[in-house]
């Protein structure tokens, strides 16, 4: 019987460390693969295509494997399996949005704040990422109202 191959792709700005405790916890059992990725493009200040970026991936990956993305990583996961699915056994997201933004009949951030976010992103990286890492800690102003 072939071992599958795990790949887990974080979120945005989080190492791929960010797998270890729970890789650490769950039972993948003997002669099982993994694979953890980043995306040092964005890293870089890079902009790839979707398809540039998945295709990244599926340069890096053995071909049926199971893919585990969180937040932006399972955006890319998706990507992945959309243009390379003999890459991918199986999909796991979490939390993960199909879309960043608000669209019509689509909760997301609004457009003026994703549009401030990402300027923020290109003259201050470093604020940019503190802010966007206390609201992945503590859920934003959203959730102090609830």
């Amino acid at each position: 019987m072939i071992r599958p191959t795990f790949s887990f792709i974080p979120g945005w700005s989080y190492k791929p460390e960010i797998w270890s405790d729970w890789q650490g916890r769950v039972e993948l059992g003997s002669g099982v693969s993994v694979h953890n990725f980043e995306y040092p493009d964005i890293q870089a200040g890079q902009l790839l295509t979707r398809r540039e970026r998945a295709r990244g991936l599926a340069e890096q990956i053995d071909d049926a494997s199971i893919v585990v993305g969180w937040s932006l990583g399972g955006a890319f996961a998706i990507d992945l399996a959309h243009y390379f699915p003999e890459k991918v056994r199986a999909l796991v997201v979490v939390g993960t949005n199909p879309c960043f933004v608000s669209e019509s009949g689509w909760p997301g951030m609004p457009k003026t704040d994703f549009d401030v976010f990402r300027q923020q992103c290109e003259t201050t990286p470093a604020s940019a990422l503190k802010g966007f890492n206390l609201l992945v800690c503590g859920g934003g102003a959203q959730s102090k109202n609830r």
